[in-house]
């Protein structure tokens, strides 16, 4: 078969050219602008949203914002006024950086900071925002695992001796379950499969043509915003009326009808849930009770200014919540032998309405919140 000279040359210099497109995108994603984000949910996104976020969260952990790390708290509190990254950020002029979705548990929450290690330091100022449920859970759900852990946090933890058997055992336990991404690194672990990998090169290419779509999208546009600067503390923490703002708070939770007529909930919850439902009744995962200990370790060896809060359980929605009081043990003699401050609103006296459902915390709980966070790094 003969190949006409021509068509080569087209289809070569068609090549060329796609290469010599592709290189600014590829050379421009590793050198992007620093954005203030002062809640970021996971880890997913296009490469160029990813290195954004890598960035925040690396500043953030120099020592240049409180960074708050939680679960579903955070992405369900977005509305709050007190919530941390809300009350902070715009009414103390504190910069905070906030990092927690559904299901954020403390093998996600060890790996993340293990990925960070490097920027963990004296100058570190880290609140960590203890779930009690999140001990229960033997793993998360492959696809919060997925949306948090990504190859570009994932991959060099299998270089860091003491978080990768938490993360591999992780992996090793989801073979047989359906996934829907993994990266190559993780087939490594995992197994590989055809399915696995038709999905891998699929996100690579569709991450690519992001890459380059917004690279171009940019150049062209006429008017462009300004970039976002990083916050500039105050210096000083303003003296805070307390009172005043736990006033305003309980005016929110009225605004909300959440009362002794909902069981201290909202209407919402209350309506779906009106009975208390039983605590469980299994033993605290192991993996999440190893996890946790080697992530307060570590943060101490890295000499890291770290609080920790443990949330508050609604005991009108939840029947045996003493049942967590096994692991609430276990947390507290590891934070205590670490020197760590914490919070422990569980087992304080409950305050009627902190909690908009059987665990969340309301604008209330979120104000005692601020006041512990204010004190310890005032």
């Amino acid at each position: 078969m003969t190949i006409n000279k021509d068509i080569l040359l087209h289809v070569s210099m068609a090549l060329a050219a796609v290469l010599v497109l592709a290189l600014p995108p590829l050379i421009s994603s590793n050198h992007s602008l620093l954005k203030f984000q002062p809640i970021i949910n996971t880890m997913e996104g296009t490469r160029k949203e990813q290195n954004e976020k890598m960035m925040t969260i690396s500043h953030a952990l120099q020592g240049h914002a409180i960074f708050f790390l939680g679960a579903s708290e955070v992405i369900w509190s977005g509305d709050e006024p007190h919530a941390i990254f809300n009350y902070f950020n715009q009414s103390l002029q504190v910069p905070v950086v906030a990092y927690g979705g559904v299901m954020v548990d403390s093998v996600i929450q060890y790996s993340l900071l293990s990925r960070f290690k490097q920027d963990l330091n004296s100058k570190t100022k880290l609140v960590l925002l203890l779930s009690p449920d999140s001990f229960f859970r033997p793993k998360v759900p492959t696809k919060i695992f997925e949306n948090n852990l990504p190859a570009v946090v994932f991959t060099p933890l299998l270089n860091d001796r003491d978080v990768a058997p938490v993360v591999t055992h992780y992996l090793e336990s989801t073979r047989g379950e359906k996934i829907s991404h993994l990266s190559f690194s993780q087939m490594q672990i995992r197994g590989w499969n055809i399915s696995d990998i038709k999905k891998e090169m699929s996100y690579q290419f569709g991450s690519f043509c992001d890459l380059a779509r917004d690279f171009y999208k940019e150049k062209i546009r006429l008017k462009k915003a300004p970039p976002e600067l990083w916050p500039s503390p105050s210096g000083k923490f303003e003296t805070v009326d307390w009172e005043s703002q736990r006033q305003q708070a309980l005016e929110n939770n009225k605004e909300r009808k959440i009362t002794a007529a909902t069981h201290w909930m909202t209407p919402e919850y209350f309506k779906a849930r009106p009975k208390p439902f039983d605590w469980s009744s299994r033993p605290p995962a192991e993996e999440q009770i190893v996890a946790f200990k080697k992530m307060i370790k570590m943060l101490h060896d890295r000499h890291v200014q770290v609080i920790a809060i443990v949330d508050p359980m609604n005991p009108w929605a939840i029947s045996h919540r003493e049942r967590y009081k096994k692991v609430d043990d276990i947390v507290k003699s590891t934070l205590k032998e670490y020197q760590v401050p914490y919070y422990d609103m569980y087992e304080m006296p409950y305050q009627n309405g902190w909690n908009k459902d059987y665990l969340h915390p309301t604008d209330l709980a979120w104000v005692d919140m601020d006041h512990f966070v204010y004190e310890q790094f005032k």
